[in-house]
Formats: structure tokens, C-alpha cells, sequence
């Protein structure tokens, strides 16, 4: 089918692209309301990282193994609970529960940099 209109049909394919992609590199949603413990939020943001680096950002079997290049044998059961703690500590983060947040935060850490067997 051929269009009548390829350049209406060409810029609103490009909003729609720019509208789909915008929040992939939107704020994200801790920073705008910890301005006052960065500590806090980056934290959080490194433990997800992690996090997404070994289960790929979705949730993993628990009798799945997983082992990493630097020895680190982990169960899925492993991985998703420190993804419960990492929530749980945005939560506190963001109710002003900063010790809290960081004590979570820091037993998902912990968590996903053990060496199990």
C-alpha cells in the first residue's frame, strides 16, 4: 500500500520513536526526591546493577545455579531475594528510612557477593 502522505507518516513514526525512547533515559524516579542523601540512591543504583548483571533483569528459577567468570557460585533463589532487599531499601530510601536503607541495601550487596557452593 503506498501512502498519500509519507512525510506526515515520516514525522509521526519519529514521535512516536522519540516518545517511546524517552524514558529509557528519564530520571529515575529516586533521584528526584533524595537531593539530600546521594549516598542513598547511588547505593541502591549499584546494588541493581549487580543485580541486573546476573539475572539479566528478570526473575531467575530458584533451584537455577548460576556461576560468574569471577568464581561466584549463586543460586536463583539468591539473586531474587537480593532484588527484594534492593526494593525494599528504595522504599525506605524514599520514606526518609535512610539507615535502613542502606543496612537492606548493603545485605543484597553482600547477598550477591557471596561465594556460595
Amino acid at each position: 500500500m503506498i501512502s498519500r502522505y509519507p512525510a506526515t507518516r515520516a514525522v509521526f513514526g519519529a514521535a512516536v520513536l522519540v516518545l517511546a525512547t524517552a524514558q529509557a533515559f528519564a530520571a529515575h524516579p529516586l533521584a528526584s526526591t533524595i537531593l539530600g542523601q546521594p549516598d542513598c540512591y547511588t547505593t541502591i543504583e549499584a546494588a541493581n546493577a549487580e543485580w541486573r548483571s546476573l539475572s539479566h533483569g528478570s526473575h531467575i528459577a530458584a533451584q537455577q545455579h548460576i556461576v560468574t567468570s569471577d568464581g561466584r557460585h549463586l543460586a536463583g533463589s539468591q539473586i531474587n531475594y537480593a532484588k527484594v532487599l534492593i526494593d525494599r531499601a528504595a522504599d525506605a530510601c524514599l520514606a526518609v528510612r535512610y539507615h535502613e536503607a542502606l543496612a537492606q541495601v548493603g545485605e543484597a550487596q553482600a547477598l550477591l557477593q557471596r561465594s556460595g557452593s
